[in-house]
This record gives structure tokens, sequence and C-alpha cells, in this order.
């Protein structure tokens, strides 16, 4: 039995690459002998830039960038060949502000 496993994120709680993972693991155990193939994807928001990185390859590269508060934080963008991919969600998504929180906090 062959699988196919494209799950995408779910926000602030696992990665595209981790929901692929449990459900790969959940797989093994009722068919050990299963041919499963996880591949990442993405909306285009959180988690693009890693389903990108593992369709094409490349190399991450991290970057120091001011988040939805003007924090400085650490995100990353890919480089392949010429071709530069940025996740804007790794700078300004949701997932980096805080329940009850605003700007003028």
């Amino acid at each position: 039995m062959k699988v196919i496993i494209a799950i995408d994120s779910f926000k602030g709680c696992l990665t595209s690459k981790e929901a692929n993972e449990a459900a790969a693991e959940g797989i093994r155990r009722v068919y050990p002998d299963a041919e499963i193939v996880e591949i990442p994807v993405s909306d285009g928001g959180e988690g693009y830039m890693e389903a990108f990185h593992a369709a094409i390859g490349g190399r991450l590269v991290d970057v120091v960038v001011r988040d939805p508060l003007m924090r400085l934080i650490t995100a990353k963008y890919l480089l392949h060949d010429e071709m530069a991919v940025i996740e804007i969600a790794q700078a300004s998504g949701l997932t980096l502000l805080e329940r009850g929180r605003n700007i003028s906090s």
C-alpha cells in the first residue's frame, strides 16, 4: 500500500512537516509495511518556505527583522541559485503576537 500525505500547517500548533509526520506515525501503526510519501504543503502563509525548501532545496539564511511590535527577531529566507523566497509570516505573522496584547501595550 502506498500512502501520500500532504497536510497544510495548523496555525500556531503544527507545521506541515509535523502534521505529516504525525499522520505517517499513525498509518505505520496500522500498516507497518505501507510506503509513505510525506509532502509538506502551504497555502502561501505560515509554512510556505518550509514547503518550498522541501520541494526545491536551497539554503536557508538567518536574518534579523522586526516583528509586528517592532521587536528584533530572527527570521529566515531561502536562497536557491539566484532566486530568494521570503515568507512574510516569519516577520509579521499572527503567531508572533501574544493573545490579548496590542501594539500600544
